[in-house]
């Protein structure tokens, strides 16, 4: 099961975009690659981009309960619906 995006970063499920781009920042300033030579900082590191990402992204009638699996499958709905219709 994947895990929550809030959770990956250390934001409750009420916060609001300010809270949550600060979050992404400190996250990724601290994971950073470049800065933490942990092995794992890495996959970290990507992890927390693409919950950003992805909440920034989601769609905001979703009520913000969306798993990274079932944001990512949303975001790849709306891009084909975009891509459909631009080539119509």
């Amino acid at each position: 099961m994947s895990r929550d995006l809030y959770s990956i970063l250390n934001v409750s499920r009420s916060a609001d975009e300010n809270e949550i781009k600060r979050a992404y920042r400190q996250l990724a300033r601290q994971l950073h690659p470049d800065v933490n030579k942990d092995k794992d900082a890495a996959a970290r590191f990507s992890e927390v981009q693409e919950a950003y990402e992805m909440l920034r992204k989601a769609d905001t009638n979703n009520d913000g309960k969306l798993t990274r699996d079932e944001a990512k499958a949303a975001r790849d709905q709306a891009i084909q619906k975009r891509v459909d219709t631009a080539f119509k």
